[in-house]
């Protein structure tokens, strides 16, 4: 499943009501953004401009919520701000509620207002470092802290406390989600760049030790990341060398075992996207 067909998947396993609405903002984002890619990042739509998140939006309780990761700086007084940082967001019960020149314009404006994530998460850091150091205050809205509760970017460590779980318990969504679902968009990004599907798979079964074959099988009875990592046969010895920055978070500072397994995976795909040689990559050995 490619991360197109993810979310319309997503879209059709709504209730009707729901599901109407959803369409509907789909259907702008995609002839608004055209150029955005899009899937289903920890249990929720989401649009994107490279690693940046532009646009998406979540169901709960028959309420579909709007977000945009830079609403704030949009100038659409219909939005409304979500936690403390750039994101701006909007409730609907039905379609409506849905003004289309109101969505249109937002998304205008949101194809050419984009957060730069990475420089946003330093920028926080930064002035979290002055502050401890007795420095100067962060500027007025650029004060670190906990992401909107909905449709936040998923990262590790702190920011992963606050975000979606599952509503049954009180772990991280991703654990629960099939590695098949996944694996496309490790490809896509990959491909993306000029890399194959030949490259995703070596860094996979580098850390996993998993052969194609072993692979393969668990895409094919559909493995959640859990099932994933306590099945494979061997994780590489070197992978705690993985370190860097993934989504904002060092890889080498989250505590939770798997979630770590997660994220040097995402830093391993993230490495091939950016260019660098599997010789350089899987130099670890």
């Amino acid at each position: 499943m490619n991360s197109h067909d993810s979310v319309r998947a997503y879209e059709n396993e709504l209730a009707p009501q729901a599901a109407k609405l959803v369409k509907l903002l789909r259907e702008e984002i995609e002839h608004r953004l055209p150029a955005a890619t899009s899937s289903v990042w920890h249990g929720h739509p989401v649009w994107f401009d490279g690693d940046n998140p532009i646009v998406g939006y979540d169901v709960r309780k028959a309420v579909v919520t709007i977000l945009f990761w830079n609403g704030r700086e949009l100038g659409e007084p219909g939005l409304h701000p979500v936690g403390k940082h750039k994101a701006a967001g909007k409730a609907f019960r039905t379609a409506d509620d849905l003004d289309l020149t109101e969505l249109q314009r937002c998304l205008d404006k949101a194809r050419t207002n984009v957060l730069d994530s990475a420089a946003y998460v330093r920028t926080l850091r930064e002035d979290a470092k002055r502050r401890r150091a007795g420095g100067a205050e962060a500027p007025t809205g650029m004060k670190p802290a906990r992401k909107p509760r909905s449709l936040r970017p998923s990262s590790a460590g702190r920011s992963i406390g606050g975000e979606a779980r599952s509503p049954t318990m009180n772990e991280h969504r991703i654990f629960s989600t099939p590695f098949a679902t996944v694996y496309p968009m490790y490809v896509q990004k990959a491909e993306r760049k000029g890399r194959t599907r030949q490259e995703v798979d070596e860094v996979i079964c580098w850390l996993t030790g998993y052969d194609l074959a072993g692979l393969k099988r668990q895409m094919e009875t559909k493995a959640d990341f859990r099932s994933f990592f306590a099945s494979a046969p061997a994780i590489h010895p070197n992978s705690d060398l993985i370190r860097g920055v993934v989504c904002g978070v060092r890889v080498e500072d989250i505590q939770d075992p798997l979630m770590r397994r997660i994220r040097q995976l995402d830093k391993l795909v993230d490495e091939l996207a950016k260019g660098r040689s599997l010789a350089k990559i899987l130099g670890r050995t």
